[in-house]
């Protein structure tokens, strides 16, 4: 397979089949889920392609929509409406602008090295027609399931955006 050419990360996306049989092995995680849909934390799980494989409440609450599942095989800045996320024909973290964006970078640095990363991330969202910048810490873990490596991403709002 040929690579696609991108500013940043990698293009490639699984085809929703494929994001369909990553996410039943996800929900076979029983005990881990209900833990996850508790948190107050935005918490997600996405796969080696940066796709979404799993959202918790507080993440699907955030992005608008009833179930998870409806945002199955996107990306974060994708479902969180980053004004970044289509500057590049194959979505977010591929465009010039994603070079800076924490968010990407930890999942990135999470991916590259094994290990647990943290940093924060300012990502600009459209919001009601207006740019809203959101104040997050970002935390990207792996997490081994079966034959297979995802990722756990969890966005917690830094306190200052909290008091506003």
């Amino acid at each position: 397979m040929t690579e696609l050419e991108t500013h940043f990360a990698s293009a490639e996306r699984l085809e929703n089949d494929e994001i369909y049989l990553q996410t039943i092995k996800i929900l076979g995680l029983r005990k881990v889920l209900p833990v996850l849909n508790v948190l107050p934390n935005m918490v997600i799980i996405i796969n080696e392609q940066r796709q979404v494989v799993f959202a918790n409440y507080a993440f699907t609450k955030m992005i608008g929509k009833k179930r998870f599942e409806d945002g199955l095989g996107q990306r974060p800045g994708e479902l969180v409406n980053c004004i970044h996320a289509y500057d590049h024909i194959y979505g977010c973290g591929t465009g010039e602008n994603c070079k800076h964006c924490g968010a990407i970078l930890t999942v990135l640095k999470s991916q590259e090295t094994g290990l647990k990363q943290e940093r924060d991330a300012i990502i600009t969202v459209s919001k009601n027609g207006d740019q809203v910048p959101l104040d997050l810490h970002v935390i990207a873990s792996p997490i081994p399931v079966e034959n297979q490596v995802f990722y756990l991403v969890v966005f917690t709002e830094n306190s200052n955006q909290k008091s506003k």
